[in-house]
């Protein structure tokens, strides 16, 4: 232990009584390692990177529904994802646009967490360009990428759950968006990250919104995932189309989870059966 009592910046203020440790790495060198009341690790820091708090609820938690500006971003996300796989660009164009002035308005009229901000508008700026590019994949996954922004920052007036239920939504578009520019590495790690968020919220959701359906589809998208790995080993024209029906196949799954995904989400508040178990950060 090096300090005990400071104070440091943190997701929504000043954060008091942050004690300063020291941590021996297996190469013999140190490093800080920060703890702060509400957070526990709040920042470490060494040669190989920083590892900081950017968010935790419900110590950052705030009352009330998010404001209108962030609200507009989300759902100008969902519009600009839905343009784009229109290949509308115009409408895509005009939506980003939006979405952008939305970004700026709530940026600039409120404490935005320190470390939420250059996500956001990196996945904006990403946005912006591949819509001028009319690049369908890499738009698409902006807008993802933008969705995906707006969730962290929304996880301050939602239940980490309904957040989750809402990440699952966006795991499964991006399953979609890999799976139609055949990119099966991206989707196995798409497949996994579905598997992660669903394991976070299943046990405390309603039955009816993870039923049976969702296991079958999880089931069906590891035999894809690993009759992919097999197929690319070989070559051949067989082995490509193969390859193909294969991504067919998992593209027709990918849809299944977005309609599954659509189905169960409903606007907050989620039926929760429990409330119990971590609570994860953003």
């Amino acid at each position: 232990m090096k300090t005990i009592g400071k104070k440091m910046a943190g997701p929504s203020g000043p954060v008091q009584g942050v004690m300063v440790g020291e941590e021996l790495h297996d190469d013999g060198k140190t490093s800080d390692k920060v703890f702060a009341p509400g957070y526990g690790e709040f920042l470490t820091q060494d040669q190989d990177g920083i590892e900081a708090m950017a968010l935790a609820v419900p110590t950052d938690a705030l009352k009330g529904p998010p404001p209108a500006d962030l609200e507009n971003v989300s759902s100008g996300a969902d519009e600009a994802f839905d343009a784009v796989r229109s290949r509308d660009w115009k409408a895509a164009a005009t939506t980003g646009d939006a979405l952008s002035g939305g970004w700026d308005a709530y940026s600039n009229g409120s404490d935005v967490p320190p470390r939420l901000r250059p996500p956001m508008t990196s996945a904006i700026v990403g946005l912006g360009k591949a819509v001028t590019a009319r690049d369908e994949h890499e738009a698409a996954s902006a807008a993802i990428d933008v969705a995906q922004a707006a969730l962290d920052l929304e996880l301050r007036y939602w239940t980490p759950d309904q957040i989750d239920l809402r990440r699952f939504e966006l795991w499964a578009r991006q399953t979609v968006v890999d799976t139609a520019a055949k990119q099966l590495g991206a989707v196995s790690g798409d497949v996994a990250c579905l598997e992660w968020t669903r394991d976070r919220i299943a046990d405390r959701l309603a039955p009816a919104d993870f039923s049976q359906s969702t296991a079958s589809c999880l089931r069906f998208a590891k035999r894809s995932r690993q009759g992919s790995r097999q197929g690319a080993r070989g070559g051949g024209t067989r082995s490509r189309h193969r390859r193909l029906a294969r991504a067919r196949s998992l593209s027709r799954f990918a849809q299944l989870f977005v309609m599954l995904s659509s189905s169960v989400r409903s606007e907050p508040p989620v039926t929760v059966i429990s409330s119990t178990g971590p609570t994860p950060g953003a």
